[in-house]
């Protein structure tokens, strides 16, 4: 999904910290998967704090790509 040039472009307008907080994540996540172990229960993300943060930056991404797209593309007739 990250190949993907919308979501690159989502991802570069993050903020810093939420990058990183997301960084972080990826990070124990792949070491998690390299011990073979859980993340424990008590550090679980609950449903009720689960932000989907990129997605309004995709939608805002997309939008822009589109409009940009119409442009490049507009034939004036004279």
């Amino acid at each position: 999904m990250e190949e993907n040039p919308v979501v690159q472009e989502a991802l570069r307008r993050l903020p810093a910290e939420v990058l990183a907080e997301r960084t972080f994540r990826h990070k124990r996540a792949m070491q998690l998967s390299l011990c073979h172990a859980e993340l424990p229960k008590e550090q679980w993300t609950k449903p009720s704090e689960d932000v989907a943060y990129l997605s309004p930056f995709i939608t805002m991404v997309e939008k822009e790509f589109a409009e940009k797209d119409k442009y490049d593309n507009l034939v004036v007739k004279q």
